[in-house]
């Protein structure tokens, strides 16, 4: 679990033995236990702590993303509608010079003719 073998795990028994004694490694071996359970649950909580905020930034990356988007479709939106209304507008001026150019002209024979 750790990358320790079984001789290593009898070595510190003994050790432990020696230094607290037989009657207090059993409350010792418990304290150590949940030290180590503690310990293990404040890191899976800094862990998942920093998950939600790594999602968190991935989110606001994204909110971020989408409205550069937004403003870049909107600026191409208003871009073209301006490009569409100046052709249109020239259109027009181009009818009205032509329109007012025909009311001007004298008819011609065939025009004469039919009337």
């Amino acid at each position: 679990m750790f990358g320790i073998s079984f001789g290593e795990i009898l070595l510190i028994v003994t050790v432990g033995l020696i230094i607290v004694g037989p009657k207090r490694l059993p409350e010792t071996a418990r304290f150590i236990g949940h030290l180590f359970s503690r310990v293990h649950r404040q890191v899976n909580s800094v862990k998942a702590d920093i998950r939600r905020e790594m999602d968190l930034e991935d989110i606001k990356n994204i909110h971020r993303e989408y409205e550069d988007a937004t403003k870049n479709a909107h600026d191409a939106f208003q871009q073209a509608a301006a490009h569409m209304g100046k052709e249109a507008e020239d259109l027009r001026k181009k009818t009205l010079v032509t329109d007012t150019t025909k009311d001007t002209e004298p008819p011609t024979k065939a025009e004469k003719m039919e009337t």
